[in-house]
C-alpha cells in the first residue's frame, strides 16, 4: 500500500539474532515503548520491523481499552454493591 515491492526487497531479511534483540527491547517497561514508536515512525526503518512494530502499538491499544472498559465495568459493579448494602 504504502510501500512498493523494490522498497522491502532492498532490505534484507531480519535475523534470528535480530529478532531475538527486537523482542528484548521491546519487552523492557518504558525503553521498548519508546523503541516501538521509534521503530514504526522513522525515516528509514527496516520494512517488517516497521510493520510489527505498528501491529504491536495497535494490540497495545487495544488491550489498553479492553483493560480500561472493564475496570468502569467493575467500578460500577463496586459502587452499586456499597450502596446498596450501606
Amino acid at each position: 500500500m504504502g510501500e512498493s515491492k523494490k522498497s522491502v526487497l532492498k532490505h534484507k531479511e531480519l535475523s534470528l539474532s535480530n529478532w531475538v534483540l527486537t523482542l528484548f527491547i521491546a519487552s523492557l517497561p518504558l525503553v521498548g515503548f519508546v523503541m516501538l514508536f521509534v521503530w514504526s515512525f522513522s525515516d528509514n526503518p527496516h520494512p517488517v520491523r516497521s510493520k510489527w512494530a505498528k501491529a504491536t502499538l495497535i494490540l497495545m491499544g487495544i488491550g489498553i481499552l479492553i483493560a480500561l472498559f472493564l475496570i468502569l465495568i467493575m467500578a460500577s459493579f463496586a459502587s452499586s454493591a456499597v450502596v446498596r448494602y450501606y
